[in-house]
């Protein structure tokens, strides 16, 4: 489909963001404190070193990582099943969703109230096992809730699935969406005691953190409506390869 490169590179931009936007990374400490069965000071005396700790932290993540993964591609494929199921309004559907994906967006940089976004809705954590046994179903959780942080964004990836010609291409974007969310995450984990030094200096960019990504949304919306995927494409091709 033209214009795919681009929607992979977007889908990724869009994961990364979501982890790291200002509600999600303040708890990522004690996501890995749930998810490896270790309390936050014993994070904080292996930051990083080898050992049953850090091999610990790193089997929760993963299993967490696979957890939010799987419901994010069923996701990817509802979307698209849909929307190759409403073949004869797709130009209609994929101008609304562009000025939807818009909306988020610009709810993204913060500058405009939405409050039907601000609605959080999570699975209760307390009635999942603490530690490996509980990592994978937690990180279902997460990806079937909604926070004001990561639904707008994972909305705009599901409207641009939503468009796609195959089911694959659908499932694709989303496994890249997954991809950018589980690296960051994953890295997050591994220094998790480092990590959790740094965590005041990055909450002091949260501002500039959401900006980026609610800009990153909006330009989602704004391809969407103008169906300008496929000549991004081309621009990148023709710089590729001089032609």
């Amino acid at each position: 489909m033209p214009g795919t490169e681009v929607g992979v590179a977007i889908a990724f931009l869009a994961g990364a963001a979501s982890i790291v936007s200002p509600c999600v990374i303040a708890l990522i400490p004690a996501y890995v404190s749930y998810l490896s069965g270790l309390s936050l000071s014993e994070l904080s005396a292996h930051p990083g070193e080898g050992g049953a700790p850090r091999r610990r932290v790193m089997a929760g993540a993963l299993l967490f990582v696979l957890g939010f993964t799987v419901v994010f591609v069923a996701f990817g494929a509802t979307a698209t099943a849909l929307g190759r199921s409403l073949l004869l309004y797709q130009d209609l559907l994929r101008r609304l969703a562009g000025v939807l994906v818009v909306l988020f967006g610009i709810y993204l940089t913060g500058l405009v109230r939405i409050p039907f976004l601000e609605q959080e809705r999570r699975l209760d954590l307390g009635r999942m096992p603490r530690g490996l046994a509980g990592a994978f179903p937690v990180g279902m959780a997460f990806a079937a809730g909604w926070t004001p942080c990561v639904g707008p964004a994972l909305a705009s990836i599901l409207f641009l699935a939503g468009t796609q010609q195959t089911l694959w291409q659908g499932v694709g974007l989303l496994l890249v969406y997954s991809l950018g969310m589980a690296l960051p995450f994953l890295a997050m984990a591994l220094f998790i005691g480092r990590f959790q030094k740094w965590l005041p200096r990055l909450a002091r960019q949260g501002r500039w953190i959401s900006l980026t990504s609610g800009a990153l949304v909006a330009l989602v919306g704004v391809l969407l409506y103008t169906n300008a995927f496929f000549r991004l494409a081309g621009l990148f091709n023709y710089y590729q390869w001089g032609l």
